[in-house]
């Protein structure tokens, strides 16, 4: 009704346009935008890969599921051991563990590694479990996201507060020590890491010489 007030006010005052410009405007910001299913599945990724990582770390360190390698939660991936394409298992808490950057990309997700891992932990039948759940068509709608990127909000703020009243607290000392150890040897793995990475390189290099010489 106003908008229709202040276009018949425009009708015969050409000032009113502005009225009728802000008025628009205002209306068009009350409407909220709806985000597109791709923009939530993207953010609904960011956050369930943050929650995994969390999840299995302490004192802010975690370590791959396939190969040990102990760092920071924030530099492992969120690894998937049935292929994330498959929207049944694509958020399945059991199907995923962290993992780094070595196994979840270049060693193509250590599968045979990470199967034995997760039979280790939920017994024989695992495996065919979340291959079957795979194979299931499941048909989302925006809706399904938003509730998604909720409850997974909800639990990972759980998870920081409690990390954070953890670092608060007074720790025993063997909470102390136990700290002092992760971190002494997620440096060790580090260093350890690097130089390895050197060798290769060395190893490499020493190669591609050899193989000059002879072609010279």
């Amino acid at each position: 009704m106003k908008n229709a007030a202040a276009l018949y006010l425009a009708k015969d005052n050409p000032k009113e346009d502005y009225v009728i410009h802000v008025m628009t405007r205002m209306s068009k910001l009350k409407k909220t935008k709806k985000k597109s299913v791709s923009k939530l599945k993207k953010e609904l990724d960011i956050i369930f890969s943050q929650y995994i990582r969390l999840k299995y770390s302490r004192n802010d360190v975690s370590s791959c599921i396939t190969c040990g390698t102990i760092k920071l939660w924030r530099e492992l991936h969120c690894g998937h051991f049935v292929s994330r394409q498959h929207l049944a298992t694509r958020y399945e808490e059991k199907n995923c563990r962290p993992q780094c950057v070595g196994c979840n990309v270049f060693g193509k997700g250590q599968a045979a590694v990470f199967a034995e891992k997760l039979t280790q932990e939920y017994g024989e039948g695992i495996v065919s479990e979340l291959y079957k759940k795979a194979r299931a068509i499941l048909k989302v709608d925006s809706s399904w996201y938003e509730e998604k990127i909720k409850e997974y909000k909800k639990v990972q703020q759980e998870l920081e507060e409690k990390e954070k009243k953890s670092k608060a607290s007074k720790l025993s000392n063997e909470e102390y020590e136990e700290r002092l150890r992760a971190i002494v040897q997620y440096k060790k793995i580090q260093k350890q890491q690097e130089e390895d990475e050197l060798q290769e390189q060395i190893a490499k290099e020493r190669k591609r010489r050899n193989i000059t010489k002879k072609v010279s």
